[in-house]
């Protein structure tokens, strides 16, 4: 399976990681931190990686659209200094 994951881009891997508890315990496990480095590696013109996130942090970071404070759907907002994605009205609250 991991072959098969290393062609997937991050986003997929994320996705995947959501649909049953035996493909999360696989892709969340440190020995799938290869997986995601590849397929963070294919991409072009991602922020540099962050040193105090693991590769599926940094994915849900940067790909998914949830906002991390009231997960409102179609967030785009990211607030790297506090690694959160917020939408505009948590960001208007001063949840920072």
């Amino acid at each position: 399976l991991r072959q098969v994951f290393s062609y997937l881009e991050p986003l997929d891997l994320l996705r995947m990681s959501r649909t049953t508890k035996a493909l999360r315990s696989l892709l969340m496990g440190k020995s799938s931190s290869g997986v995601w480095g590849r397929a963070r590696l294919r991409m072009e013109g991602l922020p540099p990686m962050l040193e105090d996130l693991s590769e599926p942090e940094y994915a849900n970071l940067l790909f998914d659209s949830h906002c991390h404070n009231c997960l409102k759907g179609a967030t785009k907002y990211v607030q790297w200094q506090i690694r959160m994605r917020l939408c505009k009205e948590c960001l208007e609250s001063g949840i920072m």
